[in-house]
């Protein structure tokens, strides 16, 4: 057996060896491990680096070795050749090449920057359209290109032009709008001579309802009130077969008169959640916080079932949700309220942020546009 021990000096795109020929890839040692040459590259989009792995065994060879090579984020191509692999940066980042080689694995670290802003073509600002409500906001996004579509550095400057739509806030490529009034207007990112702008269209409006009475209640304690209390529970606990079941009422009231209602989004924020389907149904009878499991309403349609995840705002709309939402506009005395409970017998229970609990309450989001 031959053994020659071969050193590696990236230069350029070219790897240089000495001390004789390409190492066979068999020693009399068990494989420790293997190694990467370079560790670490910092390039520019559009620049190629070439890499080499190294065997290292235990009597203390090592041999440079054919390795099957791997990107992680894809920002460019690797390409074998032999005893080394070829790497081409095609975007901006931070890349980790991998070489494996008998179950063994070594990546490096590739630092991509973006070419220099004499090169920009075009700035693309995403997303390119958008159709907003008042009260809301959209971020934006901006990144550069050369001719040949390729990441290039940009330094952003950005402005809203057109109708007075709202304000326009921005850090480096990233910009912030909130819609404070209907109209149409174009978000505009400038880096030189360059520009590339989003189209904006301010229609309708959005508004968040905190809800106006909350309280659960519990088959395990029949007359038991909860008003008052921080968070609120629906489902079932079995053993020993308890049932637990929140309701909700919202007030419409505070919307204006001779308007449509185009969506309606219920928004819960759940503590824990366990996996069974939870259901959420139209009241057909009213109920208030002093409601207890023997005084409870009846439900009345059906709306949307779905599971919970905690942690964060849950989301919930439904075209069933939006008629519910229209008729408690149009005729407010039909307004009973929302139940979230469980129909199946599978045990679970979700445990949901209550107005009283202060932060993160059961809102319902109403979008809507002027007759």
């Amino acid at each position: 057996m031959r053994t020659t021990l071969l050193t590696a000096i990236l230069v350029g795109t070219m790897i240089v060896a000495g001390c004789g020929d390409l190492p066979e890839e068999t020693t009399d040692g068990d494989l420790s491990n293997i190694s990467i040459s370079p560790t670490s590259s910092s390039l520019n989009v559009g620049a190629s680096a070439t890499f080499a792995a190294t065997a290292n065994y235990s009597n203390g060879s090592t041999a440079i070795v054919v390795a099957t090579w791997s990107l992680t984020n894809n920002l460019g191509t690797v390409t074998s050749a032999g005893y080394t692999a070829i790497f081409k940066a095609t975007a901006s980042g931070t890349e980790t090449i991998t070489a494996t080689y008998n179950e063994k694995s070594v990546s490096a670290t590739i630092t991509i920057s973006a070419t220099s802003e004499g090169d920009l073509a075009s700035i693309a600002v995403s997303p390119a359209t958008a159709t907003l409500r008042v009260n809301t906001t959209q971020v934006f996004m901006a990144s550069g290109q050369n001719s040949s579509g390729e990441a290039v550095a940009i330094s952003p400057v950005w402005s809203l032009t057109g109708s007075s739509i709202g304000t326009l806030t921005s850090s480096g490529s990233v910009a912030t709008l909130e819609i404070t009034s209907q109209g149409t207007a174009k978000v505009n990112c400038t880096s030189g001579e360059v520009v590339g702008y989003a189209d904006v269209t301010a229609s309708g409006y959005s508004v968040d309802i905190t809800v106006e009475t909350d309280t659960y209640v519990d088959s395990s304690a029949t007359t038991t009130t909860y008003e008052g209390e921080p968070s609120l529970k629906a489902g079932n606990l079995a053993p020993p077969g308890t049932q637990y079941e929140t309701y909700l009422k919202y007030s419409l009231a505070s919307l204006p008169s001779n308007i449509t209602i185009q969506e309606a989004t219920l928004k819960l924020y759940p503590t824990s959640a366990a996996t069974p389907t939870f259901q959420i149904y139209n009241l057909a009878s009213a109920f208030s916080g002093t409601t207890t499991w023997a005084s409870k309403p009846t439900a009345g349609g059906f709306i949307v079932s779905g599971n919970f995840t905690a942690g964060d705002y849950n989301h919930i709309s439904d075209p069933d949700l939006l008629t519910a939402a229209q008729g408690w506009y149009s005729t407010p005395a039909t307004n009973y309220g929302l139940v979230v409970k469980q129909d199946g017998a599978d045990n679970g229970m979700v445990v949901i942020l209550s107005k009283e609990n202060g932060a993160n309450p059961p809102m319902l989001t109403i979008e809507y546009t002027n007759n």
